[in-house]
């Protein structure tokens, strides 16, 4: 007989894996070996997008059977994953099963998923593959991103009034450039990355980190929407000082910050839990 599983005291990874019935670690483009829950309540469709890089795919996941005009939330993966990875899509099926809202997913770091499919986070980090210099490498994903939006707004027709971000770790490295450039979303969630990173962090990052620092300086004091922010204390990778010092930085004047012991891929299902009401209330205006 299956156990059940304590949610307010079990980790985010044993819920996925408990609620699919697989392991969440799965490799990039390989197909689920079980059919998902909520999948009877959620449509999942693959949207092509027209990039000045060229063109990418973007998974939609639906209500079934509701009417268009919802809100969208954009999924951002973190290093390692992928648009499918199945972290994301429980979190992707939640939102619509639980706020009847609009999720979607691209590969938005480079050498990701479609980009190339990594197993390793030192060579997903390989940024002279989109453009010169890491700015344009960054202003190219940002580009995709939104031309991900006009997509979505065009075909899907989602309500382009109500836009949310969520991203943690590689998936903030991502957001905050994409929020800067993009006034448009009006809600986020953000987390575990900062300003300061640890010996770990600086060997996978030997070179770059110091230019995503300073790209996060610059446009975090860009940021007016609404934003949950969330760190963990024990993180491997980042020092908790320079996790609260790029919360600080960020420019908005909603936003919470939740902190939670545990290393750098620890993370409580409470936590997802409140990030998901954040995200839903925010952008349906039940606050």
């Amino acid at each position: 007989m299956e156990s059940a599983m304590n949610y307010r005291t079990a980790k985010w990874s044993e819920v996925v894996q408990h609620e699919f019935g697989f392991d969440w670690n799965i490799p990039y483009n390989t197909p689920f070996p079980r059919p998902l829950p909520m999948a009877d309540r959620v449509i999942e469709t693959t949207v092509p997008v027209e990039t000045e890089s060229g063109p990418l795919n973007c998974v939609v996941w639906s209500p079934n059977g509701e009417p268009l005009q919802r809100p969208l939330v954009l999924l951002g993966h973190g290093g390692t994953g992928h648009k499918k990875s199945p972290y994301l899509v429980w979190f992707a099926m939640r939102l619509v099963t639980d706020y009847n809202l609009v999720a979607a997913a691209i590969d938005h770091l480079p050498q990701h998923g479609d980009r190339g499919g990594v197993s390793n986070i030192r060579n997903a980090i390989d940024w002279t593959g989109a453009s010169a210099t890491f700015d344009e490498a960054i202003d190219s994903i940002v580009d995709d991103w939104q031309a991900t939006i006009r997509t979505l707004v065009n075909r899907i027709e989602v309500d382009e009034t109500k836009i949310g971000y969520w991203g943690h770790s590689g998936g903030t490295l991502m957001g905050i450039p994409l929020l800067a450039k993009t006034p448009g979303i009006s809600a986020a969630a953000l987390g575990k990355w900062g300003l300061e990173g640890t010996e770990e962090l600086r060997e996978i990052f030997p070179d770059e980190f110091p230019e995503v620092v300073n790209r996060h300086k610059k446009d975090a004091p860009q940021l007016k929407c609404a934003i949950h922010y969330s760190i963990n204390m024990d993180d491997n990778l980042f020092m908790q000082s320079g996790q609260i010092d790029l919360f600080n930085r960020l420019g908005s004047s909603r936003k919470v910050l939740w902190a939670e012991p545990g290393n750098h891929v620890a993370e409580s299902y409470n936590s997802i839990a409140y990030q998901l009401q954040f995200l839903g209330d925010t952008l349906t205006d039940n606050q």
